[in-house]
């Protein structure tokens, strides 16, 4: 029976069995190889276990089978980004906005795509509308936090990465960003070493010391004044940096340590 094949499949992923709810979307497709139903419900679940590419195929096959909607443009679009194929991607949440304009998932991916691109603009529109829809979003709330602080709106910035860490304080990117700005801001007066420092040490800790929150903390504690614990830590950061990050990280991190060396605080002008 097609339909109990699915309804079980969606009730066992329901409660994270993905494996064997595979096993009934598999027998609903011998039973009817031409289900659109059953193509997406078999390429949520490989998406689940990480197997994106067969993602990818059983999604596009339900693009021919049809009937073609929003949500279907958007997973293809999300398993083809976890593959780096980010132009196609795009293209997907794209034809998803063709479809239905308030797409929640089709604005944030894309916002998402373009503000790793640089296209900060771009990606700020996409996650503005993508808040629109859905106000209360902590995930689209740090997101656009995170793209005005690329965007040098610190001010802007402040307001809403604070909003997500309140709202979600086991999210680590916020958290660095809001401790960077902080610890940085061009402006003294509204600089908040204290702060940065509590912020910082928090997502050195739900990292596992990543050299990127490591050098968040360093200007912290530089931005206080303490250069001998900025000099460690940045040390730290630097050696992390050279094994797993390349050589133009490790640069601007050697940067900020001769600063901190010659006792100045980074400033992020």
């Amino acid at each position: 029976h097609l339909q109990a094949h699915n309804n079980l499949g969606v009730a066992l992923q329901s409660q994270g069995k993905s494996r064997d709810a595979l096993q009934h979307f598999r027998q609903a497709l011998e039973l009817q190889p031409d289900s659109m139903e059953t193509h997406q419900n078999l390429g949520v679940a490989l998406a689940e276990e990480g197997r994106f590419k067969e993602a990818a195929a059983h999604f596009q096959q339900a693009l021919q089978v049809g009937p073609v909607s929003a949500d279907l443009h958007v997973n293809l679009g999300s398993v083809l980004a976890s593959q780096g194929q980010g132009e196609e991607a795009a293209r997907q949440f794209q034809n998803a906005l063709k479809l239905d304009q308030a797409s929640f998932d089709a604005h944030n991916n894309l916002g998402n795509l373009l503000a790793g691109e640089g296209r900060l603009n771009q990606a700020m529109e996409h996650f503005r509308k993508a808040l629109s829809l859905k106000p209360n979003s902590v995930e689209v709330i740090g997101n656009l936090g995170l793209v005005l602080r690329m965007d040098r709106q610190f001010d802007e910035a402040v307001r809403y990465l604070g909003e997500a860490v309140r709202r979600q304080p086991g999210w680590a990117a916020p958290k660095a960003s809001l401790a960077w700005i902080l610890a940085t801001h061009p402006n003294s007066s509204k600089q908040n070493p204290r702060e940065a420092i509590r912020l910082g040490r928090q997502a050195v800790y739900m990292t596992q010391e990543d050299p990127q929150a490591l050098d968040v903390l360093a200007a912290a504690y530089a931005s206080a004044g303490d250069f001998e614990q900025a000099i460690a830590v940045a040390r730290k950061a630097l050696r992390i940096a050279a094994v797993q990050s390349g050589q133009e990280v490790a640069e601007k991190l050697r940067k900020r340590l001769d600063g901190y060396q010659e006792r100045k605080p980074y400033v992020d002008r």
